[in-house]
């Protein structure tokens, strides 16, 4: 279960998209790089929240600076995961070839969820 968790999403996105990407799974990788930071920024944006006062960072202007920071991590985490994942698709489709039907539906519903969970903490966090 070595690496299980991003490298399963990234296993799992990669083969619903192989017949537009081919194995070179791009459509996973922005998939994996966009989870990823989501994750990193609501967990910044959560922080900032509990040690300022509600809305300071929007409140002091800085969104335009927010924003950069958020396209320079999501491009960073891009180039990171495109060395981490070059080329590795037919060794995860061998590490997970013989999985039950059952532990498909228990992953890939697992999958789902991490997708869906930050873009529901991203309306939490904009509504409050």
């Amino acid at each position: 279960m070595k690496g299980f968790f991003f490298d399963y999403i990234y296993y799992r996105l990669a083969k619903f998209y192989i017949k537009w990407d081919g194995e070179n799974g791009i459509t996973a990788l922005i998939g994996v790089s966009m989870i990823q930071c989501l994750i990193i920024s609501e967990l910044f944006l959560i922080t900032e929240r509990i040690v300022n006062s509600k809305l300071e960072i929007i409140a002091k202007g800085n969104t335009k600076i927010v924003a950069y920071i958020a396209v320079a991590l999501f491009l960073f985490l891009l180039l990171i995961n495109w060395f981490k994942y070059r080329n590795k698709y037919s060794e995860f489709e061998n590490q997970w070839k013989e999985e039950s039907t059952y532990t498909k539906l228990t992953k890939g519903f697992f999958v789902l969820v991490v997708l869906i969970i930050p873009w529901i903490f991203v309306v939490i966090i904009a509504k409050n």
